[in-house]
């Protein structure tokens, strides 16, 4: 099993209060954590935390950037544009959808 140190992600518990107290704030905010590979090392340390049981896409942790010490992970989002009346372009984000 690979844990975030302190947290077991599958299990949702912690080994110490601070990591306690972390699954409890994403408990409470109703996330869910959806990387469940290495980042670094047997380690998982970069986290994506989202309101949707399921993201758009798997979630791929690719190899490392240059000399970085932690893994890159990518998954896919939804997102529309929206050009508003002063010609000028903003995204708006489906965070329903990630």
């Amino acid at each position: 099993m690979i844990l975030t140190p302190g947290i077991d992600w599958e299990q949702l518990k912690a080994d110490t209060i601070a990591g306690t107290e972390f699954v409890k704030l994403v408990m409470d905010c109703f996330l869910e954590q959806h990387v469940h590979s290495p980042t670094r090392r047997n380690n998982i340390l970069d986290l994506l935390l989202t309101n949707e049981l399921e993201p758009k896409d798997d979630v791929l942790v690719m190899a490392p950037v240059d000399n970085s010490d932690h893994n890159v992970f990518v998954w896919g989002m939804d997102c529309n544009v929206i050009t508003t009346l002063s010609n000028r372009t903003k995204l708006v984000y489906d965070y329903d959808a990630m």
